[in-house]
């Protein structure tokens, strides 16, 4: 691909996948991001900027304008305890770093507060895999609704996946790894909106093609065919890409253009020569 491409990334944490292109040389924007977690959105943008340098010439606005903005995103939001860790209370010189981190990477904030996307060519949404990873508890991607319900997401229709199938609420509370209800209903108003993005990329841990997960794993990927992607996934591991990690993980890749799907190859494994002494 040699024309400039745009993208977002949602669930961006310190920007793994925005690397990747870097690292490949490819021509890219990156349009927004998305992060509520306010020391993950402040490393994305020391890992790219002179955040000291930018503060320097940066115009802030007053301490409770910045205060407010952050909250509104969620921006450190300490959702088990139920309350706003960036506060009036929050260190000035602290709290103008996440500030001026949120502007410089482009940020959207808490994903369940995002009304919609602008249009990008690819999207990556490599959400939380903390329920359905071995170090989890394993409650998995459901949703939780205020009267008490709790449900593993059926993601088969798309406008159904966040509503309570108990009292009829939307619901905009889940587990952490449930935050793919989020995502699908994104993609949903993008499609109504005729902005699906061209690609899409999910990297995850390999149960979720496990007994336990893979019924909702299927229904994701039948719900991405519906709305027009073709789709594509398998399972790969770190120590045969260069890394000396026995990680396998898993790569869904979806595509608007038949062409394009057709055309794609997961790329081979490579011989690996690295140690950990190699790296550290």
């Amino acid at each position: 691909m040699t024309e400039k491409i745009t993208m977002i990334e949602l669930f961006s944490g310190v920007g793994a996948q925005e690397r990747a292109l870097r690292q490949l040389n490819i021509s890219y924007e990156i349009k927004h991001t998305c992060d509520c977690d306010k020391d993950a959105v402040l490393s994305y943008a020391a890992m790219r900027w002179d955040i000291e340098e930018e503060m320097k010439t940066f115009n802030f606005p007053s301490q409770e304008q910045m205060v407010e903005e952050l909250q509104a995103k969620n921006l450190g939001y300490d959702f088990p305890k139920g309350k706003h860790t960036i506060t009036s209370r929050t260190p000035i010189e602290k709290l103008k770093q996440y500030y001026i981190a949120d502007k410089l990477s482009k940020n959207l904030g808490d994903i369940s507060k995002v009304n919609k996307l602008p249009y990008a060519d690819i999207v990556t949404y490599s959400y939380p895999c903390t329920d359905m990873s071995v170090a989890g508890k394993g409650e998995g991607m459901v949703n939780k609704c205020e009267c008490g319900h709790s449900w593993p997401i059926n993601f088969d229709d798309g406008n159904r996946a966040l509503v309570c199938n108990k009292c009829g609420r939307t619901v905009t509370s889940s587990t952490r790894s449930g935050l793919l209800g989020q995502v699908q209903r994104l993609l949903a108003i993008a499609k109504n909106n005729n902005t699906l993005p061209k690609y899409l990329l999910l990297e995850n841990v390999k149960p979720l093609v496990g007994k336990k997960f893979k019924p909702q794993f299927d229904s994701w990927c039948n719900w991405l065919d519906s709305i027009g992607y073709n789709t594509y996934y398998e399972v790969l591991n770190g120590k045969q890409y260069g890394v000396p990690q026995n990680r396998e993980r898993i790569y869904i890749v979806a595509f608007r253009d038949e062409k394009d799907f057709e055309k794609f190859r997961m790329p081979m494994p490579i011989k690996l020569t690295k140690t950990i002494k190699n790296i550290f």
